[in-house]
């Protein structure tokens, strides 16, 4: 029980953290995308899918192997840590300098020829400040993630977050009113300006960590850096670039099925940059369990215990299902009020609900992606984002242009599912899984049952945000009620969670 307590603090320090950096996070979404309307929002998407691909080639696996690197030989040999961690920051400076080098010299045909709009340009020469800083951040937080000192890496994060919104937003002030080329160039300000910020935080934090216990006279250490980090770069490369290649032609896609330049930015625009960061923002938590996730479980399989490893990953996932599911419900029976809430109009509300069923598979994903790192299965999460990427282009250049908006959904909807299914498949083969289709199915009709519960009382519609939030609530004691009647949530279940606090 020790070990469950620790990781569910850390989870908890982890979550609140997440939750006040995505709540904030969501604000400064909402008002940039205010200022920059949809088809502004959708030439930023398109700017940081590069943004995105140039982080993938600078970091090349490195932080996954800080950090199970740091975690396995914390259990070992503490002093040679400080070993690994100075290879992983030469192999992340090498690889993000290289990178910031070939996109430098590179932003002119990328913004022309790539993503065909040269108010990218100006932006797209900045990101290469903004590589190093986060290549060897990421290393710094594998490190304290290994260990688990996630205090740290939450003082960080919010630090990091004090930095970027008020420079983005300065910035945004000063350059945005000069067009969208400038407000780009904005946004790409305020990243540098934080992640900087956050950097040299965090080697001051290691440094400090350094002092207690260190050594770099270790030999043979190379090897399982190399062993982990090159081949989920070299999968991540093919990976991410399939999946910026197929952002870039999802806009093509609509202008081919008739849409205007500036309706197919907006509709591109509006999913990927206005509702997907709201689906994704009550993920906090998950996203926290996954993250710590992936040391708890690569020291229960360096150490043999599988009747562990069972028991946490029936555990998690039993526990994502039914907060995902009614995360979805949340989405699809509050759209109206939650797009009025967030963006003062309704336009966002058929969007949010036409795709809310893909929430539980978002947020499984996430569980599956940190269970699978965890127990050394990360070529096979590439492999699976590599035939994601495959099939998303595949299916973007034959139903898009035909199908146009009911094409893409379609397209989101088949590719999430299909990595899940690959994922959740190989998990089957690793662990034990005992969720079965009868728990989904009881758990949508314990979420259906309470959100009709909740509309019987507040019958009328009010869209201020108060009643939307107390409606929220009384929906997720319902639910909670229901999950009880239907044994979905036993005693054993509350027992084991309140034993985490003794």
């Amino acid at each position: 029980m020790k070990k469950v307590k620790a990781l569910f603090i850390n989870t908890m320090i982890l979550s609140a953290t997440s939750l006040v950096l995505r709540s904030v996070g969501i604000g400064v979404n909402v008002y940039i995308s205010n200022l920059l309307g949809p088809s502004g929002m959708g030439v930023l998407t398109l700017l940081m899918s590069i943004y995105g691909l140039s982080i993938t080639f600078s970091i090349s696996g490195i932080r996954l192997a800080a950090t199970r690197l740091s975690a396995e030989y914390n259990a070992t040999n503490k002093a040679a840590i400080y070993q690994i961690v100075r290879n992983c920051l030469i192999y992340s400076l090498f690889f993000s300098t290289l990178t910031g080098v070939l996109l430098y010299y590179n932003a002119d045909f990328i913004g022309r020829n790539w993503l065909m709009d040269e108010r990218t340009i100006l932006a797209l020469r900045l990101i290469p400040l903004c590589l190093p800083f986060i290549a060897a951040g990421n290393v710094l937080a594998g490190f304290f993630t290994g260990l688990q000192k996630i205090v740290r890496l939450s003082v960080v994060s919010i630090f990091e977050e004090m930095v970027d919104i008020p420079v983005t937003i300065l910035c945004l002030k000063k350059m945005a009113p000069m067009g969208l080329e400038y407000g780009c160039a904005a946004i790409i300000i305020g990243n540098i300006a934080a992640r900087a910020a956050s950097f040299l935080l965090l080697y001051l934090l290691y440094i400090m960590e350094r002092r207690k216990n260190y050594s770099y006279n270790h030999k043979g250490l190379l090897k399982p850096m190399f062993k982990i980090a090159l081949p989920v770069a070299f999968t991540s490369y093919i990976s991410s670039g399939i999946r910026s290649l197929n952002n870039i032609l999802i806009p093509i896609g609509f202008k081919k099925s008739g849409s205007s330049s500036e309706e197919a930015l907006s509709n591109f625009g509006i999913i990927q940059g206005m509702v997907m960061p709201v689906f994704l923002f009550p993920s906090f938590f998950l996203n926290a369990v996954s993250e710590l996730l992936i040391p708890e479980l690569a020291s229960s399989n360096a150490q043999n215990f599988k009747n562990r490893i069972n028991y946490i990953i029936n555990r998690i996932m039993k526990m994502g299902l039914l907060f995902s599911i009614f995360i979805m419900s949340v989405f699809f029976f509050y759209s109206p009020e939650l797009s009025y809430a967030l963006y003062k109009n309704f336009t966002i509300a058929k969007f949010m609900k036409m795709l809310a069923p893909l929430i539980p598979v978002f947020y499984l994903d996430s569980i599956t992606d940190g269970i699978l790192k965890g127990i050394g299965e990360e070529i096979h999460i590439m492999f699976c984002n590599i035939t994601e990427s495959i099939v998303g282009v595949l299916l973007t250049l034959t139903l898009l242009p035909p199908f146009a908006l009911w094409g893409y959904v379609f397209i989101l909807y088949f590719t999430r599912a299909l990595n899940f299914y690959l994922r959740v498949r190989r998990l089957s083969k690793r662990a034990v899984i005992k969720l079965n289709f009868y728990d989904i199915l009881n758990s949508l009709l314990c979420v259906g049952a309470s959100f009709c519960a909740t509309n019987l009382i507040f019958y009328a519609y009010d869209f201020s945000a108060f009643s939307l939030a107390v409606k929220i609530a009384v929906s997720a004691i319902f639910y909670y009620i229901f999950l009880r009647l239907v044994s979905l949530i036993e005693n054993e279940d509350v027992r084991w969670f309140a034993g985490i606090f003794r």
